[in-house]
């Protein structure tokens, strides 16, 4: 089905030549959006759009026109109803894949994305974007990128303080474990908030386990708190990223390449937060993938490459 107009000719938008392939590239992820809205409105899970997708329904009634990703942010306790669901919702060519999913042993920080985790990707595997050309094993289909909403601080109380210190020490046992077994080796007496045994045990799993365990006690730390932020993922400075839970609370939709999205009432600022002056054209320094295709998987990518 085609969303985007004129799907098959080139234009300039904003001075930028969109392509028709960028475009057709655009479309393959607005179908994924229109899954992942079907599951969530049937499951009664609330998401809104983020980021540079926020910023092109805002500004753009649609795509950034340099973009060429999606995404998307849901509340902690809706992103784990949708990870339960997951298996059963999202059936081949749609693939959900889970930031800790994919243990790739040449990366000895033993992760994929980042350092944006935790979330996670729906991808159709029918189609190519690739983001890493040196890892032909693993489903590189186009995809949208789903956020959970995570509690930052400052917060009101030590213990929910604490909570978060905890938080933090299990990240980087989960994603950085070449550097904690370092530092545990300069200073095998330093003081942390999770014992001398549990860590050793947590850096005995696979990836997939220490993730699962993260994610686990991320479940149990959402609550009223006056921040959030996307994935931990300026969990060093989180003022840098981080907004206001009340700007989340009210819905409103948004008009986007021929469909509608959710976004949270209070978007300008959330947008301030993030860009500062959010109404200026700032183009990357680079796409994500400059290789994608609507109709080859990544499997036949990386055989032909050969």
């Amino acid at each position: 089905m085609s969303f985007v107009i004129d799907l098959d000719n080139d234009e300039f938008r904003n001075g930028f030549l969109v392509t028709s392939d960028r475009k057709r590239l655009w479309n393959a992820e607005i179908e994924l959006i229109v899954e992942f809205a079907r599951v969530c409105e049937k499951h009664n899970l609330k998401w809104f759009a983020t980021e540079g997708t926020l910023l092109g329904a805002v500004r753009h009634n649609g795509f950034v026109p340099w973009d060429d990703d999606v995404d998307i942010a849901m509340p902690r306790a809706d992103y784990e109803k949708l990870k339960s669901i997951a298996s059963e919702e999202f059936r081949y060519p749609l693939y959900f894949d889970l930031w800790c999913n994919n243990e790739d042993p040449t990366d000895d920080r033993q992760i994929l994305w980042w350092p944006h985790v935790t979330f996670a990707k729906l991808r159709n595997s029918r189609t190519t974007m690739i983001e890493f050309p040196k890892r032909p094993n693993i489903n590189q289909g186009i995809w949208i990128d789903i956020f959970p909403l995570d509690a930052v601080p400052p917060f009101d109380d030590k213990d929910r303080q604490h909570l978060y210190d905890v938080t933090i020490e299990l990240f980087m046992l989960s994603c950085q474990p070449s550097k904690i077994r370092e530092q545990m080796e300069k200073d095998p007496e330093a003081k942390t908030l999770i014992s001398k045994k549990d860590k050793k045990m947590i850096l005995s799993l696979p990836l997939k386990e220490r993730g699962k365990v993260l994610e686990e006690h991320l479940a149990k730390f959402e609550h009223d708190s006056k921040f959030i932020a996307m994935g931990l993922h300026d969990f060093k400075n989180p003022k840098n990223v981080s907004s206001e839970r009340e700007w989340w609370k009210e819905t409103i939709y948004l008009p986007f390449e021929g469909i509608s999205l959710p976004a949270p009432k209070e978007y300008e600022k959330i947008l301030e937060r993030r860009y500062g002056d959010w109404k200026k054209f700032v183009r990357p320094a680079r796409a994500h993938s400059t290789i994608f295709s609507t109709t080859i998987s990544s499997q036949e990518y990386f055989a032909n490459q050969h």
